[in-house]
């Protein structure tokens, strides 16, 4: 099956090589993506997450691309992944590594899951009333669900800072 990428066509998912990763493709894809598979109150993109785990973590470009592989994967809600991770797992794991050669990040640093654990709180919070901490609540006031190219301009910023700073 033909996996189609804005500038190239592959005849399959399996010849994804780092020359074919762009930050423009990343940025546009996870703008279009909606968090909690579309189930939010306002849309609210896979790009503006990411912004803001880029943010409050510690590795801000590394923060920034922690979910980039969604941009060739799509993204799947946590309950689903963990259903079928060995197969998700696998591709994801792939594509990862070909965008850490890309960027010259490390993905498996500790602060970026621990941040995008935070994040999920302040957005479980900010969209579906989830009890959190009182500094939760105050800190998800930020998310502002963002339209999709309001998004990805959120997201190219944000990459122009990060981009060639060394965490």
């Amino acid at each position: 099956m033909r996996y189609i990428m804005p500038n190239r066509i592959l005849n399959d998912i399996q010849e994804l090589a780092a020359e074919h990763i762009n930050i423009e493709d990343i940025a546009h894809s996870l703008s279009m993506q909606c968090r909690f598979n579309g189930q939010t109150p306002v849309f609210y993109s896979v790009a503006e997450h990411s912004v803001f785990v880029s943010e409050l973590c510690e590795h801000g470009k590394a923060g920034l691309l922690h979910d980039a592989h969604e941009a060739y994967l799509g993204d799947i809600i946590r309950p689903i992944r963990e259903i079928i991770d060995d197969q998700y797992g696998i591709l994801a794991d792939r594509v990862d590594k070909l965008i850490c050669e890309k960027f010259n990040i490390n993905l498996d640093v500790c602060d970026i899951k621990r941040t995008d654990d935070i994040v999920l709180k302040m957005e479980l919070w900010k969209f579906f009333g989830v009890s959190v901490t009182p500094g939760i609540k105050r800190a998800s006031n930020v998310i502002r669900g963002l339209s999709p190219i309001d998004a990805k301009k959120y997201f190219l910023k944000r990459w122009e800072y990060v981009r060639f700073r060394d965490y």
